[in-house]
């Protein structure tokens, strides 16, 4: 009998693992290549079980920590090794005195001490809230209408003041179409290959042509000369 599968379980699961941090430890290419960085990241010669220790360790105090840089982020490591070191020498029934000296002194010296310590949940900064929030499907408007600080007040004035000199001035659409045409007049005589000094000579063509798109040129001194 042939076993059916069912690949959304199977999705579910390794998706579980993936959350869960522990997707490395199933496939093992994935796992030698974590291997190779953890070597890496962590200086000395320390165990699988080692490695995953220090990185839960290193993990838990990025979280609950202001690390904001490289120094601390290298205080932090040291830190987990330290840690680790005692760790190792007090299961082994070893004097851990030195080991321990230097977990505090780093402690102290890279304020992770527990007055100085944050939630994992707690925003630091309002662009850490807003981040949040877009992950969470927020779409920020950036603006409603609404005039709001001198950059909105002066946007608006600045329209404001070009509607007035538009509707204030009757000639000036009259201005903006002499100046189209004799723009397309100019091109036309282009493309005819005319010379600068026959061009000067039609440079204010745009003041007596008729033009209508989709139509030819129609130009009474034009016609003459012909």
């Amino acid at each position: 009998m042939v076993e059916v599968v069912n690949w959304q379980e199977v999705n579910n699961v390794w998706k579980k693992k993936r959350d869960e941090g522990k997707l490395t430890e199933e496939v093992e290419l994935l796992s030698e290549e974590r291997l190779a960085q953890w070597k890496l990241f962590w200086p000395g010669d320390w165990t699988i079980v080692e490695y995953k220790r220090l990185e839960q360790l290193y993990d838990n105090i990025m979280k609950t920590n202001n690390i904001v840089t490289a120094i601390q982020e290298d205080q932090a490591k040291k830190l987990c090794m330290f840690s680790l070191m005692a760790d190792k020498k007090i299961v082994d029934n070893k004097d851990a005195t030195r080991e321990m000296k230097m977990y505090q002194d780093t402690i102290k010296s890279a304020g992770f001490e527990p007055k100085n310590a944050r939630n994992y949940g707690d925003f630091e900064s309002v662009g850490e809230l807003m981040s949040y929030l877009v992950k969470l499907g927020f779409k920020p408007k950036f603006y409603d209408g609404n005039n709001r600080d001198e950059v909105d007040f002066t946007i608006k004035n600045q329209q404001s003041w070009l509607s007035r000199l538009v509707r204030n001035e009757p000639s000036i659409v009259e201005l903006v179409e002499q100046r189209r045409d004799g723009y397309k007049v100019q091109q036309i005589l282009e493309e005819e290959g005319m010379t600068d000094d026959e061009l000067e000579a039609y440079d204010g063509m745009g003041m007596n042509t008729e033009w209508e798109d989709g139509d030819e040129l129609f130009d009474a001194e034009l016609d003459d000369e012909e």
